[in-house]
């Protein structure tokens, strides 16, 4: 946005409202001429320049305004799009509230500055100006005529409280329709490899339908107090012709000041009647400015110039200490009790700065100088909750053309989708519809196994499923040897006493077999 722009609005804003304001004045001078049978070319003259005046900057200012909202609007968007389609950022926020592409945001900023803001200038200097007018001509009448308009803003307080309930609203639906991050940080995560382009145009019209249905509650909003401001109107008009009159009658007001006080009672209404509308879309551009300011804030992914053509080597180090190695073929698996640290170890893993001690390293380099798209392609994460994207079965798994299952994993595939009746053309779409909890964690599973290429990590991947395809995934993941697997666990009933764990308490870590973790929870653990 250029800040010449945003001058150019405000001084052309106020200008305007001057300029606007001698209209009536002019006006009530060209009466008097008229009525005393003097000259009107003078008054005449000085109208139709101040109406061309008024036209040309009115035009100017609608353009600038324009151009100022829609660069503000275009700056914005593209942060919010590198920021999220690009996946390279941390999108939880401390109230655990998440933020897509903001479109309704960007559009009510947009409107603020081609439209409210400028309005807001004009309405304010036109209606000091004209208190000023009105206060020299009589201010008893001025008085008079205030006091209705006073009552304009009686019902603020109620409004206010409504209008905060209405956009409490609007924000909450926004963050239930984006299911693309649904609750948890790792849905984002689940992500983190691939780019899919018309997954996110088809969210985002989806989300603009949730956005237009609010908007409509927030219109019929603006219009709750019509009848009321009209009735005041009337009102005010009436006390002008009454006070005017008496004034006119006994000769202390002018025929053309009367026709000026009735040109001014439109300026002095104005604020008044637009008060409800104009608190409501500041309302709105200051939440907006806030979510924005909020998600565009957060830590980036940090992006170094290393290639990471194949993950051979995954170290866990604490205190400057080796806590464990990892090389392809190893399974990890990673326990503690609730709030230990194992989701942000994960975030560590997929690329995010936790702020814990724990240091990871991938092919002994901090996993901050390797690019981000390299990273993307050696990383892959199964989160409790992932996502249906809109398609067949078969799109879901097969994402890229390099998705590929082993044999074992493609007899697996093909004996299960045969349960439903169009095979891996079955559509599914992103509410889950006719998919159960568990046919959704396979799509997961097998999604996973067929792009992943270095690490993978798995998050409780097991829940939903009933036993035997749980030891039959299992088996699956056990089987590939090129990979180095990590997985959170919270049920270890089939654990063997011989598989490896990395037990995590009060933020330190433990390399173990998992018969000792019996031992290892009473008693106090240090790095080994």
């Amino acid at each position: 946005m250029k800040k010449i722009h945003l001058v150019i609005v405000v001084v052309g804003s106020l200008l305007l409202g001057y300029l606007s304001v001698q209209l009536p004045k002019i006006i009530g001078s060209l009466t008097d001429a008229f009525v005393q049978n003097q000259v009107l070319a003078r008054p005449m003259i000085a109208l139709a320049i101040l109406l061309f005046g008024i036209n040309i900057l009115n035009a100017i200012n609608q353009y600038v305004t324009q151009t100022l909202g829609i660069e503000y609007a275009d700056e914005m968007r593209h942060k919010v799009i590198d920021k999220y389609v690009l996946l390279d950022t941390d999108v939880l926020l401390g109230t655990g509230e998440y933020r897509q592409l903001f479109s309704a945001d960007i559009q009510a900023l947009q409107q603020f500055f081609a439209a409210t803001l400028p309005k807001c200038l004009q309405q304010s200097i036109t209606f000091l100006l004209a208190v000023y007018a009105l206060g020299k001509i009589d201010l008893w009448l001025l008085l008079a005529i205030l006091s209705p308009m006073v009552c304009y803003t009686l019902p603020t307080k109620y409004f206010n409280y409504r209008q905060k309930k209405i956009l409490v609203a609007l924000r909450k639906t926004q963050i239930e329709s984006q299911e693309i991050a649904n609750n948890s940080f790792e849905n984002k995560a689940e992500i983190y490899q691939f780019n899919n382009a018309p997954f996110f145009v088809e969210r985002f019209s989806k989300q603009q339908q949730h956005w237009a249905e609010l908007f409509l509650k927030v219109d019929v909003a603006k219009n709750i107090f019509k009848t009321f401001p009209r009735t005041l109107d009337a009102l005010s008009l009436a006390l002008a012709f009454l006070i005017g009159g008496y004034l006119f009658m006994a000769h202390a007001l002018t025929l053309g000041q009367l026709v000026s006080i009735l040109g001014y009672l439109t300026y002095l209404n104005a604020p008044f009647k637009n008060v409800f509308i104009l608190l409501l879309d500041v309302q709105q551009a200051l939440l907006a400015r806030r979510s924005l300011n909020n998600y565009l804030a957060l830590k980036e992914i940090k992006s170094g110039g290393l290639s990471l053509p194949k993950l051979n080597q995954v170290e866990f180090i604490q205190s400057k200490q080796l806590v464990v190695t990892l090389t392809p073929g190893k399974h990890l698996y990673l326990l503690g009790k609730t709030g230990s640290g194992k989701s942000t170890l994960f975030n560590q893993l997929c690329g995010y700065d936790a702020g814990s001690d724990v240091e990871i390293k991938y092919n002994q380099n901090k996993i901050a100088s390797f690019k981000r798209q390299d990273l993307r392609r050696q990383v892959t994460l199964v989160a409790q909750q992932g996502i249906i994207l809109p398609g067949t079965i078969r799109e879901n798994i097969w994402l890229t053309p390099e998705s590929r299952l082993l044999p074992a994993e493609q007899k697996f595939f093909d004996d299960w989708v045969s349960r439903f009746e169009k095979g891996a053309e079955t559509i599914v779409n992103e509410d889950h519809a006719g998919l159960s909890g568990g046919e959704r964690q396979i799509i997961w599973i097998l999604r996973a196994l067929a792009q992943a290429k270095g690490l993978l990590l798995l998050d409780e991947i097991t829940a939903a499923l009933d036993g035997q395809i749980a030891k039959e995934l299992t088996k699956l993941v056990d089987a590939r040897q090129d990979l180095i697997v990590i997985e959170i666990l919270h049920r270890t009933q089939h654990l063997k006493p011989t598989d490896k764990v990395l037990y995590l308490e009060n933020g330190q870590l433990a390399y173990t077999d998992f018969k000792r973790v019996g031992q290892i929870n009473d008693t106090n653990i240090t790095a080994k």
